[in-house]
């Protein structure tokens, strides 16, 4: 193999598929150790079983895996249990086919969860699409919780971890023996009072002030936008970008705009201009064709109140429905939550976070 491989331009499509889930927690582990999306490794991956080892075709192939990252396979199938052969593929099924005349699996029994979950999985995807533009933050899971990790602390934390259907305990369990720095647990919860008095019985307590963020959802299906009297404009060139960050917190890398995000068919940026100032800023992401994620909307303190948010909300809901787009998440700040509300929003759940006690 060269030295250097030449580039060749390509254009990425999005990709909905369906595989087992041990697998794909193996291979998102791998991407994360190599520092890769996983649609990079896939890509990696198809194009070595496509070459086939000399004077062993159709019988062999080449693999892009070394030593380290074969290492790194064998202990993400072990902590993530998938415990069958190269041949087991073969005797896949899916485990609702398998039920017998039921119409409904055990994720659909409970329609309540069931949103819960879609939405934390929207979430966790906007999040892969967007890592990239945030220097240092790596993703992953570790056993059932999924993780993010800071190499320089953000906001006075190196880690964060979340939990979705994992009691306390466990939770805790698995943050400890990782031993990270400063760090928050994020749960996600139907019933925010329920998870207050084990957590606080194993050295963990809300975080002040803000603890709790609804997730909030909408069908778009059929959306139309009404008609606004202020003029939503996307971003699309550098002056635009930096008068969007002109009113974004400097220290926020997730809210400043780099300048290649302009050009990432993942990110739609919108915002609003009155009398000369940035009034409101909107950030979009798309996971996937058929979903969109809201970062929570800056509305200028003096611009407040006036339906500006609003007007970007319908303009960016109705560019994502024109574009197949039928469901989008948001998780929601106090004061948003009643905006998003009287936009036909409802809640699928909540993000709790909480930290260590002294001494927790």
């Amino acid at each position: 193999m060269p030295e250097q491989e030449p580039q060749v331009a390509v254009e990425r499509v999005q990709l909905g598929v369906r595989m087992e889930k041990r697998m794909v927690q193996v291979l998102k582990g791998l991407a994360e150790f190599n520092d890769m999306t996983l649609g990079q490794l896939l890509e990696e991956i198809v194009l070595h079983s496509f070459e086939p080892a000399p004077g062993h075709e159709g019988e062999m192939c080449a693999s892009p895996h070394g030593q380290k990252s074969l290492a790194a396979i064998n202990d993400f199938k072990r902590i993530y249990g998938m415990d069958y052969d190269t041949h087991a593929g073969y005797g896949f099924y899916d485990k609702q086919s398998k039920m017998n005349n039921q119409e409904t699996s055990e994720v659909d029994a409970d329609p309540a969860a069931s949103a819960l979950r879609t939405a934390t999985s929207i979430q966790h995807a906007a999040t892969e699409c967007t890592r990239q533009y945030v220097a240092g933050m790596h993703t992953g899971r570790i056993e059932s919780l999924w993780h993010v990790h800071y190499d320089r602390p953000l906001w006075g934390l190196t880690d964060y971890f979340q939990a979705l259907e994992v009691l306390p305990e466990e939770a805790v369990r698995i943050v400890r023996h990782y031993q990270p720095g400063p760090h928050l647990i994020g749960v996600m919860t139907r019933d925010t009072q329920a998870t207050l008095a084990p957590y606080a019985a194993l050295g963990y307590r809300p975080v002040s002030g803000t603890s709790v963020e609804p997730i909030m959802t909408k069908s778009l299906s059929g959306f139309t936008a009404e008609a606004s009297a202020y003029q939503v404009q996307t971003v699309t060139s550098e002056e635009q970008r930096h008068f969007y960050n002109s009113v974004i917190d400097p220290a926020d890398p997730h809210g400043q705009i780099q300048a290649e995000e302009l050009h990432d068919a993942h990110i739609r940026l919108y915002y609003v201009e009155q009398d000369g100032v940035c009034a409101c800023t909107g950030k979009i992401i798309v996971p996937s064709p058929e979903a969109i994620v809201v970062e929570p909307l800056a509305t200028h303190k003096d611009y407040r109140r006036r339906g500006i948010a609003a007007a970007l909300m319908e303009r960016a809901q109705a560019d994502a429905a024109a574009l197949g787009a039928t469901r989008c998440v948001i998780a929601a700040s106090p004061m948003g939550r009643m905006l998003y509300e009287s936009l036909g929003y409802g809640v699928a759940g909540y993000h709790q976070s909480f930290v260590p006690t002294a001494g927790g």
